[in-house]
């Protein structure tokens, strides 16, 4: 599957991510995104689980398993994986480069430090690092409604 290299997403939904993130604090939050061909429709807030919520994240794998039954039933599809670097840049960490490999997702980090977001995903062919995906910014409802 090759990656996308766009994700569009409303202002709304980038307000709700970015209050859910500051909500958390110094912890790392996280969510789902819900949509299709590429564009977000809906957000599936998770708890995060990891055992160091203040350096990683996890999503319990039955809140992880509902996400995906909810976008099939609905008709969408998983778009995209969203957490928080409270205390440093949008730029993806090491464990978030090897996790983007096996869900070949867009991931929309949110910096608590700089309070912008950037999207990546990992390179087509195994290739390490990440590759920078476009954020297109829709209107204040949801995109693609």
């Amino acid at each position: 599957m090759r990656p996308r290299r766009e994700i569009s997403i409303s202002r709304k939904h980038m307000a709700e991510l970015a209050g859910h993130a500051e909500r958390a604090g110094a912890l790392e939050s996280c969510a789902l995104l819900l949509g299709a061909e590429g564009a977000v429709r809906d957000i599936l807030f998770a708890d995060n689980v990891d055992p160091r919520p203040e350096q990683s994240f996890s999503i319990a794998p039955d809140r992880l398993l509902g996400a995906y039954r909810a976008a099939e039933e609905r008709g969408l599809e998983v778009v995209g994986i969203f957490h928080s670097h409270p205390t440093s840049g949008a730029a993806p960490s090491d464990t978030d480069m090897r996790f983007m490999r096996t869900n070949p997702v867009v991931w929309v980090i949110y910096s608590g430090q700089t309070k912008e977001f950037r999207a990546h995903v990992a390179p087509e062919g195994g290739r390490g690092g990440t590759e920078t995906v476009t954020v297109v910014v829709s209107g204040a409802e949801g995109a693609g409604a």
